[in-house]
């Protein structure tokens, strides 16, 4: 029973993680919730959206080469001009990536959204 209640008691904080990364809302950036996205889709429409949501805030990441990784924080749904410009300057094949996602539902609840990963055509 012992050994029962402990594997409860570590468990608990894992499930909480577990269940955001499945299951939990989908952001989309231009339309693109995974795979591969042209840089002119992110500057015509250049907003984290969530299905019935308000972007709270994110952190957007960047890998420029082996050694530098560039990362901003958002504090709504668009991006800043500081990412539209590392986005600019960026190769095809390189990731982006937009993680701790945090949405506000109508009744004004936060939400940790699934991390939103694209790829550069």
């Amino acid at each position: 029973m012992r050994t029962l209640f402990l594997a409860l008691v570590f468990a608990l904080p894992l499930l909480s993680f577990t269940s955001l990364s499945e299951g939990g809302p989908s952001a989309a950036l231009a339309g693109h919730t995974s795979g591969e996205i042209d840089k002119h889709s992110i500057f015509v429409s250049p907003e984290i959206t969530v299905d019935g949501m308000e972007i709270a805030s994110f952190n957007f990441t960047i890998v420029a080469d082996e050694q530098t990784i560039i990362q901003k924080k958002g504090s709504a749904g668009k991006l800043t001009d500081d990412m539209l410009k590392l986005i600019r300057g960026a190769e095809s094949g390189q990731k982006l990536y937009f993680e701790n996602i945090v949405a506000k539902n109508k009744s004004g609840d936060e939400i940790k959204v699934q991390n939103l990963i694209l790829v550069l055509k």
